[in-house]
């Protein structure tokens, strides 16, 4: 993650749409998807990461405005988009863990944030409250896109012991909850 400038990373600062987009595109690896028709030398900066994560299948809203600070539900919503839509993950069919605050959740996000409290990508606090609504720092930003990148890589390599890899008790490894024999390939 780059930082707001050469040598400040400003990790308590909101981070804002354009930020979180491009961290996502680049973090996950999405593929790159130029603007068509536009003149490049004139197009922003954060355009590309934005195209790019349209035509990955991340429902960006065509007016979403790049300088606006991103909430907790639509990162967390962005990046489990992301790493589904990269086809390794297997259909998961999850019992809801019970959210304090679900009633301020938007409603298409709930099941996105379900899934990603699945994968450990983020938990709930104390009381059993995820915060939707609330502004999203750089630095909780860069903390979950590290554990779904972890989780992506984990996924390419399903071999591979990681530190989130889950081992039961004959020693088997199972990974990320995911019942026993059930791999991506098996989903596709």
């Amino acid at each position: 993650m780059q930082g707001v400038t050469d040598d400040q990373f400003a990790p308590e600062q909101p981070i804002k749409a354009s930020e979180g987009i491009t961290m996502i595109v680049k973090g996950l690896q999405l593929s790159a998807s130029a603007p068509k028709g536009v003149d490049s030398a004139a197009t922003p900066w954060y355009e590309g990461a934005f195209a790019s994560a349209r035509a990955n299948g991340i429902d960006l809203p065509a007016e979403a405005d790049p300088a606006e600070a991103l909430t907790k539900e639509q990162f967390v919503h962005f990046v489990m988009q992301a790493l589904e839509k990269s086809g390794r993950f297997p259909m998961i069919n999850l019992v809801p863990v019970p959210i304090a605050d679900q009633d301020q959740m938007t409603v298409e996000y709930q099941g996105t944030i379900q899934r990603a409290l699945h994968y450990k990508l983020v938990s709930l606090d104390e009381r059993g409250g995820f915060h939707p609504k609330s502004k999203l720092t750089r630095a909780e930003a860069a903390i979950i896109l590290y554990r779904a990148v972890q989780l992506y890589e984990k996924q390419l390599n399903p071999q591979q012991p990681s530190a989130a890899t889950d081992t039961d008790a004959s020693g088997a490894q199972r990974w990320m909850n995911v019942p026993e024999g059930v791999t991506p390939a098996a989903n596709e």
